[in-house]
């Protein structure tokens, strides 16, 4: 009986799941994946992000949004004996190597040192739905990107002053394309949507330009999970 009464008065199945508000906010994690190989210097491919999204309904079809996310991926190198950061003039990367080192791209010595990479992204674009039930919206958004890239390698990170320490900071833009649904579930009569949703696409940026460590590719798969309410 319980049940009986508290699904209808929750998920009220009502005329604003049709036409819900223009406004939506909503809390996503997300991950995009560089398949380049001088990523994985920083650890996994894969660099995960939090933010939030936000979006205004122009049509009753179509939306204006964007999003802003922040993130980072880090790793520790281990390595035996000597090593360097490494910069190979034909492919512009630094990496590390135990044995008969060039004194002249030589940053330190020991056992080991740690990388990361720092991600601030902007994103605005439009999302365009096409539902299949009340409840259900699948969708397609296309955004243009601008992103902040902050790149540190070290083998004392909790040094600031560290003579061995090498930071960089870029800006590259570019774009991406994703498909996902949303899951719209009214909210009694308060007019209110709750909207939880998914999507995944293909993010090409401009290529990172990090200065004296050379050139990374920024380019892979992308996927976003979030909630969002519409008012």
């Amino acid at each position: 009986m319980f049940m009986t009464l508290l699904v209808p008065a929750v998920f009220a199945w009502d005329s604003h799941l049709d036409s819900p508000g223009d406004l939506e906010l909503g809390l996503e994690y997300g991950m995009t994946v560089n398949p380049d190989e001088r990523f994985e210097l920083f650890g996994n491919p894969a660099l995960p992000t939090g933010g939030i999204r936000a979006g205004y309904k122009i049509h009753p079809r179509v939306a204006i949004v964007g999003s802003v996310h922040a993130g980072q991926t880090s790793a520790e190198v281990d390595t035996d004996g000597e090593y360097s950061y490494y910069y190979d003039d034909d492919d512009s990367y630094y990496y590390e190597y135990d044995d008969e080192y060039d004194d002249d791209y030589s940053y330190g010595s020991g056992e080991g040192f740690y990388t990361r990479w720092r991600s601030m992204s902007l994103t605005v674009g439009a999302k365009a739905d096409l539902p299949v039930a009340r409840w259900f919206h699948p969708y397609l958004a296309l955004s243009g990107v601008g992103s902040l890239a902050s790149v540190q390698m070290d083998d004392d990170p909790d040094v600031d002053d560290n003579l061995n320490q090498i930071r960089e900071r870029a800006m590259h833009g570019g774009g991406e394309l994703v498909g996902g649904a949303e899951f719209r579930i009214g909210l009694g009569s308060s007019g209110v949507v709750l909207m939880p949703y998914f999507d995944v696409g293909y993010r090409l940026m401009t290529p990172v330009r990090l200065g004296q460590l050379g050139t990374v590719p920024s380019r892979g798969l992308t996927e976003h999970i979030g909630v969002a309410v519409r008012w």
